[in-house]
């Protein structure tokens, strides 16, 4: 029989249990020594903040409601990206679909209208702008923090206008707006090619470019719609874009026997003059495989490199052409700037003006996927801004203005806003449990417990993954909470350690959590069966505290949403206390656990 076998048959021996209690004790020193070096600094700005952290401190249960989601909000002319382009604040609705800075798809779970709000202006390096209200969820990045920050605007306007001054705060850009390939009406790289290089303005097609490579990559992509380049006569670098087969010449305006023709025609660009030109809608839906062959083709014909620091930018005279170009370039993730110039020219002695030029200088994690041809690609190996991200530049008051918030079905919480900044969608109650870890010896954990599913019955057995794994996106809303309060390292410590213990209402049944904080989120989503469940947990020396909104109600029934009744019901009453016993004088854990069982008894006679 092996050792351990040994020892489940017999109890321990002395020296065994001394040996458990040395573990025990060098693991407690650990811990101790571990929760001193946290710095938990959370002010309370408002009467309700700190009624509810008096209540944390007091009493043994809180319930509280609203905190979740609240007051996240952006005015309704805020534009949200949607996988058929954007729609506004104002109009989304429950059931909508949005796109993340992933590139994912998410539905929209509801929608919450704030009334008026305060409203700020965020402009960034690029001149790009946003406007939320001040109680906003923002991922900054600085660079001597260990690891970004999730702070409101309002946190970032108190506390780090300085290092906006100084042009040091950023956020992330978008990693992408679309991961799967949507139908369009032409090769996307020829496209680009065209409009950069193609003239349109004749009955002829024609494409005027010195580079070899591009000549053959453009009548490759012809070949595939059986059309080809055939060199002129006159210009040395011309060519006309003709049919393969013969084909019979129309002879009425404005019809085309040409299919290159008949598709420009359809995207509203043919005869269009170099100062017109624009990129269809369409190609702003498609994926960014597909967006980074259009700028491929646009880039190998109007782009210019810098040879020596790898400076990249683009050139066209169509206004409308440069706000779409910038438009492709932020939604790939990178940066884009338009510079206009005025050039003047002397005909016959007379200085005449020429079209304007806008000129967009263009930074991106990666310049060589932005170049098909390697005479402009290879020079992108020295590249400098492999690291990007958005600057802050200034945060100005605009006024009070109808708001609205979402929430969407995403672990991340987060959204595609104007101009494709990446905007955020339990904070002191998390805090609090930090602070009373720390401090008052007693407490040895903290407990999360959150709704898995609105049923009744929760498993989580059908997701992948051990149970750190299955729990993981679901209980994002602490962990990111604790995450901004004393940064990943710590709070993987910490769970590492077993003072943060993560528990599905499941795998609560059955249990007494002594000596420990229980935090309970979004108990709108929570029958009344779970959440008396959760409440009989309760055990000697702990706190429980239950968080939720009940505008938020995600649960299939929304009749059977705990929060309110709870809410109602235990008013008033002074203490809780919980456990899964049906005769209240059998109760032998934490005595208050009486009142909550005599509660819900009541609330079953008066429903009989």
């Amino acid at each position: 029989m092996s050792k351990r076998n040994s020892r489940i048959n017999k109890q321990l021996s002395e020296e065994e249990l001394r040996e458990v209690e040395e573990f025990v004790y060098s693991r407690n020193i650990e811990e101790d020594k571990f929760l001193q070096t946290m710095k938990i600094n959370v002010k309370c700005k408002t009467e309700n903040q700190k009624k509810l952290v008096n209540s944390i401190k007091e009493n043994e249960i809180t319930i509280c409601s609203g905190l979740p989601g609240s007051g996240k909000a952006q005015p309704l002319y805020s534009k949200i990206l949607t996988p058929n382009g954007w729609t506004t604040m104002g109009e989304i609705k429950p059931g909508d679909k949005v796109v993340t800075p992933k590139g994912e798809i998410s539905e929209v779970v509801d929608t919450f209208p704030q009334g008026e709000k305060d409203i700020y202006r965020i402009t960034f390096s690029d001149g790009r702008q946003v406007d939320s209200c001040d109680e906003h969820l923002w991922k900054v990045k600085y660079r001597h923090w260990s690891e970004d920050k999730v702070l409101t605007l309002r946190e970032i306007i108190d506390n780090h206008s300085k290092k906006i001054d100084e042009k040091r705060l950023y956020i992330p850009l978008v990693e992408s707006t679309g991961n799967v390939d949507v139908d369009l009406p032409m090769n996307p790289y020829l496209l680009g090619a065209l409009i950069g290089d193609g003239g349109f303005t004749n009955n002829t097609l024609s494409f005027t470019n010195k580079d070899e490579i591009v000549l053959e990559h453009v009548d490759s992509h012809l070949k595939e719609e059986n059309y080809m380049l055939e060199k002129r006569k006159y210009g040395k670098y011309d060519y006309g874009i003709k049919s393969i087969d013969t084909i019979k010449v129309s002879g009425k305006k404005g019809v085309f026997t040409n299919k290159i023709k008949m598709v420009l025609d359809d995207l509203g660009i043919y005869n269009r003059k170099s100062e017109n030109k624009f990129i269809p809608e369409v190609y702003k839906t498609a994926s960014k495989r597909q967006k980074l062959d259009l700028i491929r083709g646009l880039m190998d014909t109007d782009g210019t490199t810098d040879t020596i620091n790898c400076s990249l930018s683009f050139s066209t005279s169509s206004k409308q052409l440069s706000e779409d170009f910038v438009e492709l370039i932020q939604s790939i993730g990178g940066i884009a700037k338009v510079t206009i110039k005025n050039p003047k020219y002397t005909y016959n002695g007379e200085v005449r003006e020429g079209l304007t030029n806008y000129n967009i200088n263009i930074r991106y994690p990666n310049p060589e996927e932005l170049f098909y041809l390697p005479r402009k690609k290879d020079v992108c190996e020295n590249y400098q801004y492999r690291n990007l991200n958005l600057r802050i530049d200034s945060i100005e008051y605009v006024g009070k203005l109808e708001s609205k918030c979402i929430m969407i079905d995403d672990p991340e919480h987060l959204y595609i806003t104007d101009n494709y900044i990446v905007t955020h969608n339990t904070f002191l109650s998390c805090a609090e449990a930090l602070k009373l870890i720390k401090t008052r010896p007693k407490y040895k954990r903290i407990v999360l417990v959150k709704s898995i599913t609105p049923l009744k019955n929760e498993e989580i057995g059908h997701l992948p993954g051990d149970l750190k794994e299955k729990m993981a996106p679901i209980m994002e809303s602490f962990t990111d909470n604790i995450r901004k309060l004393i940064g990943k390292t710590r709070m993987e410590k910490l769970i590492e350690l077993g003072v943060i213990e993560i528990v599905p209402i499941a795998f609560a049944r059955g249990r007494s959590i002594d000596n420990s904080i229980i935090l309970i989120d979004e108990a709108q989503n929570i029958s009344l069966d779970n959440i008396r469940t959760l409440m009989t947990r309760i055990g000697d020396n702990s706190k429980m505290v239950i968080m939720g909104d009940v505008k938020q109600k995600d649960i299939r029934n929304k009749k059977d949403s705990s929060l309110e009744i709870v809410l109602k019901r235990f008013d008033n009453i002074e203490g809780f206390g919980c456990v899964e016993l049906r005769d209240p004088d059998d109760v032998v854990r934490n005595p208050i656990i009486k009142i909550v069982e005599q509660v819900f008894d009541d609330m079953e006679d008066s429903n009989n």
